[in-house]
């Protein structure tokens, strides 16, 4: 199978499980055919649960935190009573709903304990969530301490091939919130998204290496967002042109060229739509930045200066570094 084969199956795959996982942001969290309800432990995760349905991992002893961060996390009290009280999924982000409030790798004690969300996320790593409860997760609109949780697994713990389409969708998502404590001004879950692929540190935690192919892959895909966030903002403008059976040209993410469409509805989150590329079939889900009206392509040059300039809503696009 080629690779653009495989990354069209994973993206089927994905938004599949975001269409299954929508009873999560709808408060009906986890329970169903994947065995969410039923117990499990860090040796037994979900042992009546098809590995087909368990989201791919690759990592290490610590999950991929550090030595040092994983020791904090395991001599924690909040995470000796996260194993004692979530022995499922849906209970931990029950628990991240009500009591996370930051995204501090630290507290700020004397003896520096690792903060709630790092707690969370290494006994979400140990628990091995669904497809289902994960994008379930990403897409529960409200929460945004959950959402960022999901996200944070997918990056430390997902094959770093794998990333980019889980996290796709949600690049354009407007959603404020303040990942850290002193964080000066809320982010948009979308750029904060966007600076866990260009940093290689997050909150002074070293975030996992990526490969050089997918390092190199990466550039090029962070590098289009600058002209889809001027395309996205140019578009909100018009969002009610928009509509179901509207016809439109639709940015395919494997080769990055442009392709009649047709819209069929909305996608997972609220600016986003699942379209059927005309001459293909296939159907995708796309930000609003991902499309233009037919014969818009005359406008396609103005918008690198548009993003150049730069909105309150936005803020430049990073280069990714290298360790």
């Amino acid at each position: 199978m080629s690779r653009a084969a495989e990354a069209f199956k994973l993206r089927k795959e994905v938004r599949q499980a975001q269409q299954q996982g929508q009873a999560a942001a709808t408060g009906r969290f986890g329970r169903g055919e994947d065995g969410a309800g039923e117990a499990h432990d860090t040796l037994q995760t979900q042992p009546q649960v098809a590995v087909k349905n368990l989201v791919p991992v690759k990592m290490d002893g610590n999950f991929n935190l550090g030595p040092m961060l994983a020791r904090k996390v395991q001599a924690s009290e909040y995470y000796r009573s996260l194993r004692q009280l979530t022995t499922t999924a849906p209970q931990l982000v029950d628990e991240v709903r009500h009591n996370v409030r930051s995204l501090d790798p630290w507290l700020k004690t004397s003896s520096g304990d690792a903060g709630t969300a790092f707690c969370a996320l290494y006994r979400l790593c140990e628990l091995r969530p669904t497809r289902k409860q994960l994008s379930g997760m990403l897409t529960q609109q409200g929460a945004p301490f959950v959402r960022a949780l999901g996200f944070l697994f997918v990056r430390f713990v997902c094959p770093p091939d794998q990333v980019w389409d889980w996290l796709r969708p949600f690049f354009m998502d407007d959603e404020q919130f303040r990942p850290l404590m002193e964080a000066d001004k809320p982010w948009t879950m979308g750029l904060w998204l966007e600076s866990l692929l260009v940093e290689h540190k997050f909150a002074g935690i070293v975030l996992p290496r990526f490969p050089y192919t997918v390092d190199e892959d990466l550039r090029v895909r962070v590098g289009g967002l600058r002209a889809e966030r001027a395309r996205f903002a140019r578009n909100l403008s018009e969002r009610d042109r928009f509509v179901v059976g509207a016809k439109i040209e639709a940015l395919y993410a494997d080769d990055g060229k442009w392709y009649d469409a047709e819209v069929m509805g909305p996608g997972q989150t609220s600016n986003s739509f699942l379209v059927r590329y005309t001459a293909y079939g296939n159907e995708e889900e796309v930000s609003l930045g991902a499309m233009r009206q037919p014969g818009a392509a005359d406008l396609e040059n103005g918008l690198e200066n548009v993003s150049e300039k730069g909105s309150g809503a936005f803020a430049p696009t990073h280069t990714i570094q290298r360790i």
